[in-house]
């Protein structure tokens, strides 16, 4: 995707949506991924562990691009669908994933700044009678805390997927493998759900700007980079 062939939303322009709950936008996806916050919430409301996630719903996988241990929906059946399409309906409307709360809306962080933007993805969804402006969309469908734990979970994984992309790729298969299972570990390892996800995220950012910062010295000391 290129967020440069859509066009991005200020806050009072308006689009049009509505839901006919065909369900066609939880099919044929590969593409559901899971953030921090996702997964915290999620498994607050299914009262389960990430393991149970990843197990019984997901996929662990490194990304093609990003070179990081990304965690998405595991698509189910000829029809490629999320594991929450039951009847048409999302069994997990509470807690649903950030990018399925937003749709038909994307978004992204503006490079260099700490800025979120908003664009409408092109969709199917007929017909489309209602009218919102960017500001209603977003009050109806998601909460302060996602934007901002958006914010910082792209600082995040933005930090560790250029040390990703630079460094781990010239390294042996046994260090690769060592390496994402830090990674891994300060992405999605024990959050608390009862606590400030915010502040949890920006901690892990932290945690990863050190261990960038650790792990390229070390491995220049091996004469790796």
């Amino acid at each position: 995707m290129n967020i440069k062939d859509f066009k991005i939303l200020k806050s009072k322009d308006r689009f049009q949506f509505s839901c006919s709950c065909c369900g066609n936008c939880c099919r044929n996806r590969e593409d559901i991924l899971l953030s921090t916050y996702d997964i915290i919430r999620i498994c607050k409301e299914l009262n389960i562990s990430v393991k149970q996630l990843i197990d019984k719903y997901g996929e662990l996988y490194i990304g093609h691009t990003s070179k990081l241990p990304l965690i998405r929906l595991k698509p189910q059946g000829i029809y490629r669908s999320c594991p929450f399409l039951f009847n048409n309906k999302c069994l997990i409307q509470k807690c649903k994933p950030s990018v399925c709360a937003l749709y038909p809306l994307g978004r992204v962080v503006e490079q260099g700044k700490e800025k979120v933007q908003y664009f409408l993805q092109d969709t199917h969804c007929q017909p489309n009678t209602q009218t919102f402006t960017l500001n209603e969309w977003l009050d109806k469908s998601i909460e302060l805390e996602s934007e901002k734990c958006f914010i910082c979970w792209t600082k995040l994984t933005g930090t560790l997927s250029e040390f990703s992309r630079e460094v781990v790729k010239q390294s042996s298969k046994e260090t690769k493998e060592q390496l994402y299972t830090l990674m891994c570990d300060i992405m999605y390892g024990e959050y608390d759900a009862d606590s400030d996800y915010v502040k949890q995220i920006e901690k892990r950012y932290k945690s990863a700007l050190d261990f960038v910062g650790e792990a390229k010295k070390l491995l220049e000391d091996m004469e790796l980079v």
